[in-house]
């Protein structure tokens, strides 16, 4: 997904909890891929959102919160 969002164009602002190392590894550093902390600072001033995982902490969202983050 990521390198189909960077093929448009996309900058993308990722965090996974069990998988930014690995990301790191086959990634490397690059202009187009910032990797965060936690899913909070992922969501800061994005213009969209994808969650593609499984992980317990993303079951829940809070709408009301989510547009005052998103950029647009």
């Amino acid at each position: 997904l990521m390198e189909a969002l960077w093929a448009a164009g996309a900058k993308v602002q990722a965090y996974d909890p069990e998988a930014m190392k690995e990301c790191r590894r086959i990634y490397g550093e690059r202009d187009d891929l910032v990797l965060v902390a936690d899913r909070i600072q992922a969501v800061k001033g994005a213009d969209a959102l994808v969650v593609c995982t499984e992980w317990k902490e993303f079951r829940t969202l809070d709408a009301g919160w989510l547009k005052t983050q998103l950029a647009f």
